[in-house]
């Protein structure tokens, strides 16, 4: 319920019982604010539907009592009223208490959450650092592989040319050493002719002595 002081919880109380004595026996909450010359509904609701009951329980025995005994009874239900109002605002202001003292472990605990939330932020962006870093280091990796791959296939081809001008050289080695076979047979073959050239003219030398 909303906290009403006594002062105004006596102001609006007189207000109803005026209007009531008036002639306007059941007022409404704008009634009582029209005859206050203001305020607020918030305030004067909960006055009035305690004043409302009060006053249903007393009607018998307004009916019965003098008029000054009821203006008595009246003065002190307001009384009354405003003791329980004013135990009621010690129990609102316990509660509130307590609230707040909820509300401020609830925020320690939010900004807890809140600084450990941080932290793993931070931890997380660390290890994005890291992880960028380690992608970096295998892209380099990886780069240097293909750099090699391509050396290895151009060696590859090296050798594999290599190979072949030594296979052609071997090939003409050996026609060489065929062609070089083949002179020398010819030249033992031409050396025997001279040979037996030679003693031909040598023998007709010797015949016509």
């Amino acid at each position: 319920m909303r906290k009403v002081s006594p002062e105004k919880q006596r102001a609006i109380i007189e207000a109803a019982e005026q209007l009531a004595q008036d002639g306007n026996e059941n007022p409404t909450n704008d009634d009582v604010r029209a005859a206050l010359g203001g305020g607020s509904i918030a305030d004067i609701s909960p006055v009035m539907r305690q004043w409302r009951e009060d006053r249903k329980k007393m009607v018998g025995v307004q009916l019965k009592m003098p008029e000054s005994v009821g203006k008595a009874g009246e003065r002190f239900i307001a009384q009354l009223w405003a003791a329980a109002d004013a135990e009621s605002s010690k129990a609102i202001d316990a509660v509130k208490e307590e609230s707040e003292k909820r509300e401020a472990a609830v925020e320690a605990e939010r900004d807890e959450a809140l600084g450990e939330i941080t932290r793993l932020e931070e931890q997380l962006a660390g290890l994005r650092q890291d992880l960028d870093a380690r992608d970096r280091e295998l892209k380099d990796q990886a780069a240097k592989v293909t750099a090699l791959e391509k050396d290895i296939q151009t060696v590859t081809v090296e050798r594999e040319k290599a190979v072949a001008r030594a296979d052609a050289a071997q090939d003409s080695q050996e026609q060489l050493v065929a062609q070089l076979k083949e002179a020398q047979a010819n030249n033992k073959e031409l050396q025997g002719e001279l040979i037996k050239l030679a003693r031909e003219a040598s023998g007709s030398k010797t015949n016509k002595k």
